[in-house]
């Protein structure tokens, strides 16, 4: 296999939502424990809860407009997301060579995609592949030199990939053969 794949143009929506769930979930979460903290540790006074009120409003508007930003960013990265597979390994590269026809807030997402794209990038060699899991979100490639903490040295091959099932068969089949010689069509 000798190949070149995106995400589908259509999945990529899906993809950047998917992401920010965790962020989501972690803003809820937070909320949670800072309303009644803010009611505990305000002394007295009639205006306790308008001003937990306007805090917790402030507080999701501002936290809205990064989550915004940050789905911006996740869709051009996405876009830019190209996994490679060839004779040497399999890699993940995000492709910045090419900028899209972008307008205001836009812009300075795409500058932060070209200015990730070096540590986003990452080439694994068939040799040092150590884990291939497939998961709920696509297929997790480990190298031996990879950290669970940092996340350097793995990465994610989203399912929305053009050829998903294809490559899942091919890169479980390379991992379990590692052995033998790789073969690329």
């Amino acid at each position: 296999m000798n190949r070149i794949l995106r995400i589908k143009a259509g999945e990529i929506s899906n993809v950047s939502k998917r992401d920010l769930k965790k962020a989501v979930k972690i803003l809820l979460i937070t909320l949670a424990v800072y309303i009644p903290l803010q009611i505990f540790t305000i002394k007295g006074g009639t205006n306790t809860l308008l001003i937990v009120a306007i805090s917790s409003i402030f507080t999701v508007l501002i936290s809205g407009g990064i989550l915004w930003f940050m789905y911006g960013f996740k869709k051009l990265y996405y876009q830019s997301l190209i996994i490679k597979v060839n004779t040497e390994g399999v890699s993940k590269i995000i492709d910045t060579t090419t900028p899209p026809s972008l307008s205001g807030i836009l812009k300075i997402n795409w500058e932060q995609v070209k200015n990730s794209s070096q540590k986003h990038s990452i080439s694994i060699n068939w040799e040092d592949i150590k884990l291939i899991k497939e998961n709920r979100y696509g297929l997790l490639i480990k190298g031996k030199q990879s950290n669970s903490f940092s996340g350097n040295g793995q990465f994610q091959i989203p399912k929305e990939i053009e050829e998903f099932n294809e490559l899942k068969t091919f890169l479980f089949k390379v991992h379990r053969d590692k052995k033998e010689a790789v073969h690329v069509d």
